[in-house]
């Protein structure tokens, strides 16, 4: 059973490192990765790299190409709003970056959704809602 959980957790740091070095711009669009060089230097069965570079293409950060290899892709193409694209682009280089575009993402969405939760809140709960809300007006008025 260790075996499946070794190799697992091989497979997953694969993924880890291959995606924080794509993503902060260790290796560049265009660089070719190949399952050959990935079993190598991760330890993985065949069936395992191919699985690791299956999931970097589906966040959009490689192209499988025949005969070539697995290509990596501009950021442009990249699923930058996927939970491990974002987690390894706030790990890196680009924090600041990362952090600035999640910042104006919630500066769109935090305003809907609180309007939304506030129009199918119950009444008590719209009433204090209103109270907080004029209490921050008063308050900085006084300010």
């Amino acid at each position: 059973m260790s075996s499946v959980r070794d190799r697992a957790d091989r497979q997953e740091q694969a993924l880890d490192e291959l995606g924080r070095e794509i993503v902060d711009g260790t290796v560049a669009a265009g660089y070719r990765y190949t399952i050959d060089g990935m079993q190598d230097r991760f330890s993985l069965t065949r069936s395992s790299a191919r699985d690791v570079m299956h999931q970097l293409e589906v966040l959009g950060l490689v192209t499988p190409r025949r005969s070539v290899g697995v290509v990596v892709n501009p950021q442009d193409q990249w699923n930058v709003g996927a939970t491990k694209v974002i987690r390894w682009r706030l790990s890196g280089r680009h924090a600041t970056q990362q952090f600035g575009e999640l910042a104006m993402l919630r500066a769109g969405v935090e305003p809907l959704a609180a309007a939304g939760a506030a129009l199918h809140a119950p009444l008590h709960v719209r009433q204090r809602l209103m109270e907080l809300g004029e209490f921050m007006v008063t308050d900085r008025a006084a300010a």
